[in-house]
């Protein structure tokens, strides 16, 4: 591999905004689906609910301020260095509760993610809220109702 396909630049993967600013570092496709690396930046209210990954652990590495996760039945506050295991399978929701932005690394095992979340929004950008749960089931990503 040449130093440019191993050296990635500031800015220089895609972005979307869905639940916070969601911007891909490493995509899948560039490491065969071995992983995937997404930078996320959430401002206070901003996150994603309850949902299940069924394909994929997702290991977040808070970089600035502070993120509350839902774990199950526990609910815990990640400060800046924390790391974060969400094995799959795990019922989960993370969200910004402080007034701070919240600034983190998202490493998906195995990859894809990133096009999951091209999708997503290129069905919310073309008005087609109905493709919403056909990608899910693809990406077998469960979101749970609030009771």
């Amino acid at each position: 591999m040449s130093a440019s396909e191993l050296v990635i630049r500031p800015n220089a993967g895609k972005t979307w905004e869905l639940g916070g600013l969601i911007e891909c570092k490493v995509a899948g496709a560039q490491t065969g689906d071995a992983y995937t690396i997404l930078g996320i930046t959430l401002e206070k209210g901003q996150g994603a609910p309850m949902h299940i990954h069924k394909r994929e652990d997702e290991v977040f590495y808070i970089l600035e301020g502070t993120c509350t996760f839902g774990l199950g039945d526990e609910v815990i506050t990640a400060e800046a260095g924390t790391t974060v295991i969400l094995k799959k399978g795990l019922a989960h929701f993370f969200r910004n509760d402080s007034s701070t932005p919240m600034k983190a690394l998202i490493t998906t095992v195995p990859g894809g993610l990133d096009r999951y979340f091209e999708e997503v929004t290129t069905a919310i950008a073309e008005q087609k809220p109905q493709e919403i749960d056909k990608i899910n089931t693809q990406y077998e990503i469960e979101f749970i109702q609030a009771r």
